[in-house]
């Protein structure tokens, strides 16, 4: 029944990333759109493995998301 810890979560200024260098969420991309996770468990669509967070992914995540408001 882990799966009920699965929540999908909006990424805000204050969203914590990591805990003691260990990743605290996970995502995947669905749909071009990048979609962040509670728990580490499979889309409840798509049915895909979610990813831990990494920095890398986070740099580029940050980024894109600059460039998308910029185009508003």
């Amino acid at each position: 029944m882990y799966w009920k810890n699965l929540k999908k979560i909006q990424i805000t200024d204050s969203t914590t990333f990591f805990h003691e260098g260990k990743a605290v969420l996970w995502y995947t991309v669905y749909k071009g759109r990048t979609e962040f996770f509670t728990f580490p468990w499979i889309h409840p669509v798509s049915k895909d493995a979610l990813s831990p967070v990494t920095a890398k992914m986070m740099e580029n995540y940050a980024v894109k998301k600059q460039d998308s408001t910029r185009k508003k």
